[in-house]
């Protein structure tokens, strides 16, 4: 649910990425759905329960044909996830120095995570971001939604409720980016996965 004014802004946001705003005043969760080529990514504001209160993120999300099983988490590096990471030997590096000190990152697969990084368009659009969650939530998981076999989603999401309209396109511009890389390294079909959000 937005406010008056950012009901203004993602209306406006709608027209500029030419997407649909579906402003549900209050009785539904408002979203913003914009189809870039055959995907369609869905921008919304959810909540998570946090430990005094909900978490809000503003998020984007769009499901698509997993075609390698190739999947990644991406976070901001922070002492506790370095400390973390010493105990663990979860983590794998994108093989740029500029992207493995700002995020810690896990994957199934690293030589797909150095491919993807092999753009520096990417790369600094990325960390231009560095607060960003990005993932590829499996489609089988425990609060995934129902999607068919071998479609996931990815996400990118931000903690808090995000007003300012040139960092909204500018997260847009991002995760479209991570969509178009997909696809360039063979881990994404560029094909409609036939899911709504």
């Amino acid at each position: 649910m937005f406010h008056p004014h950012e009901d203004e802004i993602w209306a406006q946001l709608s027209r500029e990425l030419e997407g649909e705003f579906e402003n549900h005043k209050g009785w539904s969760q408002d979203r913003i759905r914009v189809k870039d080529g055959e995907w369609t990514v869905t921008l919304d504001v959810h909540s998570e329960p946090g430990y005094r209160a909900e978490i809000l993120y503003t998020r984007y999300r769009a499901p698509y044909v997993n075609t390698d099983g190739f999947r990644f988490n991406i976070y901001q590096e922070t002492v506790f996830s370095e400390i973390a990471a010493r105990f663990s030997h979860e983590r794998a590096e994108a093989g740029h120095e500029d992207i493995d000190k700002l995020f810690t990152i896990k994957t199934n697969n690293t030589d797909q995570l150095k491919l993807l990084f092999d753009s520096s368009r990417l790369r600094a659009l990325l960390a231009g971001e560095p607060s960003v969650h990005l993932f590829v939530r499996e489609s089988d998981g425990v609060f995934a939604e129902e999607f068919p076999q071998g479609v996931d989603e990815l996400v990118l999401e931000v903690e808090g409720e995000i007003g300012d309209i040139d960092r909204l396109k500018g997260l847009y511009v991002l995760f479209a980016t991570v969509l178009q890389r997909l696809c360039a390294i063979g881990s994404a079909y560029e094909g409609d996965p036939h899911v709504e959000l």
